[in-house]
């Protein structure tokens, strides 16, 4: 049995271009520590996925990603966050075409929705089908803009004691009062019927590494719909239960699926990378996340696509920032920090991006 530990680095990997598609920022030193791992890794690209409604600490996050633009060039990609509203109460005062166009106009390559983690949706009360996000819909639906979702959470969130232990560190832990987990499956379904040429990634396998069948289903209705590999760690429990029926999935489905590690939201190493790679790449048992895992040695075109087509054929080459806009964005984040519990970090992180964008002569 191989073990990894956190420094691991696998020499044996396939020599192939990749793009880690689903990575967090929550200040700009971070990201740029963010970036040396997935260079040092060999990666090729990333895309930040901007969580702004999660809370405060992500509240600069679209900042920083047009900043990594402007400084990292090459394949640095944003899938841009809306805002948390000024009163949690009335979300939907928020103008959401307005603010997708923005975000667009800005030099976000794609739209990153978090209103239906069931934190964020018991807090904000948004349904994914609501008429609020159908003028938004039929934009991004129009323009070819991609969207990732994160749709729900692990069945066994809503456990209770017999919950995993990320979810009781993490307060995601679920009863009665959060939103089913079987509506947001009913509410994803209506904006597919509404919007059939959107095109969304649904992030971490729509946690639905539990049911094959139905995922492969879904994913028949839909030709939008892509799911990426991100951990949670369930799914590479799920996928070792039975890797030979998991290997003809990834095969049937090699279109649809993309890489990603969420990178930079529980910390900045390799270690995903190297575990998924192995995974991916691999028929061995290791030992990951605490976990016994069965790779599930997947064919080299098969790869490329997961690691790096199936990406770039949703988004094309990088947007530029609009400086303008990224200004206006800056204001609008310093006056929301103002207000923050956090007010004393964002501003100082706030600062250390207004002097990066000076030093560059654009801000």
């Amino acid at each position: 049995m191989e073990y990894f530990s956190k420094s691991d680095a696998n020499t044996e990997f396939k020599y192939l271009p990749i793009i880690d598609a689903h990575i967090h920022v929550r200040s700009l030193q971070k990201a740029l520590r963010q970036n040396d791992v997935l260079s040092e890794s060999g990666l090729r690209g990333m895309c930040v996925q901007c969580v702004t409604r999660l809370g405060d600490e992500f509240m600069a996050s679209n900042l920083i990603g047009m900043l990594l633009k402007a400084m990292l060039h090459g394949e640095t990609y944003v899938f841009g966050g809306f805002p948390r509203p000024l009163s949690p109460e009335c979300p939907e005062g928020q103008d959401y075409l307005a603010l997708a166009k923005a975000l667009h106009e800005m030099g976000a390559d794609g739209l990153k929705m978090y209103d239906a983690k069931p934190s964020v949706r018991k807090e904000l009360g948004m349904a994914l089908d609501c008429p609020e996000f159908e003028a938004m819909y039929a934009y991004l639906e129009d323009n070819g803009i991609p969207v990732m979702n994160h749709v729900g959470d692990p069945a066994n969130f809503w456990d209770g004691d017999d919950a995993p232990d990320i979810a009781k560190q993490y307060g995601w832990t679920f009863d009665s009062t959060y939103v089913h987990p079987e509506q947001y499956f009913v509410e994803i379904e209506n904006v597919f019927d509404r919007h059939p040429r959107l095109k969304m990634i649904l992030a971490h396998f729509f946690f639905l590494s539990v049911d094959m069948e139905r995922l492969e289903a879904f994913l028949g209705r839909h030709p939008g719909a892509y799911i990426d590999i991100t951990p949670g760690t369930e799914m590479y429990i799920d996928f070792s239960a039975d890797p030979k029926a998991w290997h003809a999935f990834f095969v049937k489905h090699q279109d649809r699926i993309i890489f990603g590690t969420d990178n930079g939201f529980f910390g900045e190493t390799s270690y995903e990378i190297n575990a998924i790679r192995t995974f991916l790449e691999t028929d061995r048992a290791f030992h990951a996340w605490d976990m016994d895992i069965c790779g599930i040695g997947l064919p080299e075109p098969v790869l490329r696509k997961i690691y790096y087509d199936n990406f770039k054929g949703l988004v094309k080459a990088p947007r530029l920032p609009n400086y303008s806009m990224v200004r206006k964005e800056y204001e609008s984040v310093k006056a929301a920090a103002e207000r923050s519990e956090l007010k004393e970090s964002l501003l100082a992180d706030l600062d250390d991006i207004a002097e990066a964008l000076r030093r560059m002569e654009v801000f």
